[in-house]
């Protein structure tokens, strides 16, 4: 997940790519809660807990200077 937020913060990776990979950084923040949504009160049956926090942690970490290289 750190090289993700890394490319997608680098100006010499494509617009559209970047894009993309903004895009995937914000689904893998997500993912956790959807896991829970469709299965709570049980744990999806592929879900790994404990991978999609860390996961989920590295990319709260990067965001936040990703959205400020963009206006509002």
């Amino acid at each position: 997940m750190p090289l993700l937020a890394v490319l997608a913060a680098d100006d010499r990776v494509p617009l559209l790519e970047r894009m993309s990979l903004v895009s995937s950084l914000f689904s893998v923040v997500t993912v956790t809660d959807r896991h829970e949504a469709e299965c709570w009160p049980q744990v999806h049956p592929h879900a790994n807990p404990a991978g999609e926090e860390r996961s989920r942690a590295s990319d709260e970490a990067a965001l936040p200077q990703l959205l400020e290289r963009w206006e509002t």
